[in-house]
């Protein structure tokens, strides 16, 4: 705005010192031409009242105009009869400028008088005008600049702590957010006005979808429940070899349960829920590790390295255990866990020697329900909420998720606070 505003001002004080100069200028060699004219004027008079000859005429007048500067001449035609000799014969009633010259031709009968006068004072005249036009420009664009930052500050304030308070507003609790006290800027409180009506639809929607999301989760839990139950009922009354086709339904029943507790972090949880106590992680690393099954731990090596987090053990035993799914999922090889800490964060590292992420992909997969192309070309099981609900547990401690660059295979890490 105030860039905008000093660019304003300087352009139309351009165009106003340049007609000034213009204007100076004309009138300057205006009064000049006068003042030639008037001079070219006596000899005229003399040339038609006086009897002597035209030639001591215009002699006699040089001499009188010595003293002011003027130059006169006589010119029959274009041949000079008497006067100053510097001077060259032009067209009558014209007026022009001839090396440092300034001259103006008169008519005289079938006479021409030429005066003229050194022209330099018209030029530092000129000069000085466009000089003191410039320096007005200039002093008008920076007056102008500085009043114009002023307002805009004045207005663009009021902007940039509304934009403040819209990046502080809670992801998980839009409706609840704080825009601020008004700034008795019309526009600026309407914008706050339909900002905040706009988040409290938002927060009403969120809300909603919570709750919906939770209560299907809970109501799911139960059936699923019963029906694993009843699956492992049936599966005692019927000999081995016919227990076939109940495995398979019980694999794809514990699949949904799995997806449902899944589920169910991401939407029940907010951040001031999770506690603040200190956990260790290495501790959390071996529940994790203790919740596999007995035949894949084998293929995990967890590293001694130890630090402690605030958060909520649980939360960050199903975090450390959804990675290890993933990780022992694509990969047939050993998966190395180890903890990084300084004084201010810790990091848990998870190591594969799977197909590994590619980098376009490596934002996207903590989406929920997306699947990268590799397990989609591979047919491996899964919902694509592993990753999200990592990302959602790490969020909520105040730390972050990703995928780095490694020599083979995928690297997770997940920072958190110390």
């Amino acid at each position: 705005m105030a860039l905008t505003s000093a660019l304003c001002i300087a352009a139309s004080g351009a165009l106003v010192a340049a007609i000034v100069v213009v204007l100076a200028d004309r009138m300057t060699r205006g009064q000049e031409d006068a003042h030639l004219r008037d001079a070219a004027a006596v000899l005229i008079y003399e040339l038609g009242a006086r009897d002597e000859g035209p030639e001591y005429l215009a002699e006699d007048e040089t001499l009188e105009l010595a003293s002011t500067g003027v130059l006169i001449a006589l010119f029959d035609g274009e041949k000079r009869l008497g006067g100053s000799d510097q001077l060259q014969w032009h067209a009558p009633d014209t007026c022009l400028e001839r090396g440092i010259m300034r001259s103006c031709a008169r008519a005289a009968g079938p006479y021409t008088v030429v005066t003229a006068r050194d022209a330099t004072p018209l030029r530092e005249h000129r000069h000085a005008t466009m000089l003191s036009a410039v320096l007005a420009v200039v002093c008008a664009t920076l007056l102008g600049a500085a009043i114009a930052l002023a307002l805009a500050r004045r207005v663009v304030e009021p902007l940039a702590q509304l934009s403040l308070r819209v990046e502080q507003v809670p992801s998980d609790d839009p409706g609840n957010a704080d825009l601020g006290a008004e700034s008795r800027l019309e526009e600026v409180d309407a914008l706050r006005s339909s900002l905040g009506a706009a988040l409290a639809r938002l927060g009403d929607a969120l809300a909603q979808a919570q709750r919906f999301a939770r209560d299907a989760a809970h109501e799911l839990r139960t059936p699923l429940t019963t029906i694993l139950g009843e699956l492992e009922l049936a599966a005692e009354r019927l000999p081995e070899q016919e227990q076939g086709e109940l495995q398979r339904a019980q694999r794809v029943a514990r699949r949904l349960s799995s997806l449902v507790d899944r589920l169910l972090i991401l939407v029940r949880t907010r951040p001031r829920e999770v506690l603040g106590g200190p956990v260790d992680l290495l501790e959390v690393l071996e529940e994790a590790y203790l919740a596999l099954p007995s035949e894949t731990r084998a293929r995990v090596q967890i590293g001694t390295v130890s630090a402690c987090v605030p958060g909520d053990a649980l939360l960050l035993q199903a975090m450390v255990g959804n990675a290890l799914d993933n990780s022992l999922k694509f990969s047939s090889g050993t998966v190395h866990v180890s903890v990084c800490a300084t004084e201010t964060d810790a990091t848990v590292c998870i190591e594969d020697d799977g197909p590994g992420i590619a980098a376009e992909e490596r934002e996207r997969v903590f989406a929920p329900f997306y699947r990268t192309r590799a397990s989609r070309a591979g047919d491996v099981p899964g919902h694509g909420i592993g990753l999200a609900l990592i990302a959602h547990v790490a969020e909520l401690h105040g730390g972050a998720a990703r995928f780095v660059d490694c020599p083979r295979g995928a690297r997770l890490e997940v920072k958190l606070p110390a």
